[in-house]
């Protein structure tokens, strides 16, 4: 039933019918800019994927401004920067990084995704950054073995004029994966991952996925495997293309995917606590002893 409201959500990105004041503008002749805020009105399911109703949804599509905390990035990776020091400080650490991104409109506080990780701005200085990491935020990502010197993958935060090239990313790591296989296939490689139960649950073919912040397609999934194909520009702009079996990686589940699953698990749970059939129902009425 979900998938029919489809329908409506992708004839909005075309036409921008029922398009409300503050909604995002649509550019004539190019269908990467879609009618966003008319399609959350219009179909009132999208919101409440994400426990959200009333007018602007989400609250981030009518603003010109950089994306907030729930959209972030596009997993498209602009730099590989490098690790210039590591200060290690009550349980997490600090990095300084530097970069050839352009610096010139960042400012304290912005985000940035390192390695997939969406990571705060606390100080800049040239071409280098500084940024805070938490504890928990070590536990769950590979940034907890950063070395000085090493490569990562660099995506700043996303603005309204910005395109959607990859798939949306949130820059919240749900876990790591291990690289179980490299093998050539034509002029791409094939990259094989291990991951846990709570990821691979989310994982369809031709579903996306984002690791160590690169957008990527599934080829083939299992329950706790999934493989990808990285074409040569990839692996040459980004981190991945270095890495080698055995290294972990930072993985992100499609957002969508699990917001679908709390969705429809709150309804299923609603019908169940409305229903008169319970056990004591069944045995007063002699079906059950």
């Amino acid at each position: 039933m979900l998938l029919s409201n489809f329908d409506g959500f992708v004839k909005s990105r075309h036409s921008g019918e029922n398009r409300s004041p503050d909604a995002v503008p649509a550019k004539a002749g190019n269908q990467k800019y879609m009618n966003l805020d008319s399609c959350f009105h219009r179909k009132p399911w999208i919101p409440a994927l994400a426990g959200m109703t009333g007018k602007g949804a989400f609250g981030l599509f009518t603003k010109p401004s950089t994306l907030g905390a729930f959209l972030m990035f596009t997993g498209l990776i602009q730099d590989v920067g490098n690790i210039r020091t590591i200060d290690r400080r009550g349980g997490g650490i600090s990095l300084t990084i530097s970069t050839q991104l352009d610096l010139s409109s960042v400012k304290i506080g912005d985000s940035i995704s390192v390695d997939g990780v969406c990571l705060t701005v606390v100080k800049l200085a040239g071409r280098t950054f500084t940024m805070e990491v938490s504890p928990e935020t070590l536990q769950r990502t590979t940034l907890s073995s950063a070395k000085e010197g090493q490569a990562v993958n660099l995506e700043a935060a996303l603005k309204m004029s910005d395109p959607l090239g990859g798939h949306l990313v949130a820059g919240h790591v749900d876990g790591t994966g291990e690289i179980t296989g490299i093998t050539p296939e034509g002029n791409s490689l094939r990259y094989q991952f291990r991951v846990p139960l709570d990821i691979g649950r989310y994982l369809i073919e031709k579903g996306s996925v984002a690791v160590d912040g690169i957008s990527l397609t599934v080829a083939e999934c299992l329950d706790q495997e999934f493989s990808v194909r990285l074409i040569p520009h990839t692996a040459e702009r980004t981190t991945l293309g270095k890495k080698k079996v055995g290294d972990r990686v930072n993985l992100e589940n499609d957002m969508i995917a699990k917001y679908v699953e709390k969705f429809v698990r709150q309804r299923d749970d609603q019908a169940r606590g409305s229903s008169r059939i319970d056990a004591e129902f069944l045995t007063k009425h002699g079906f059950t002893k």
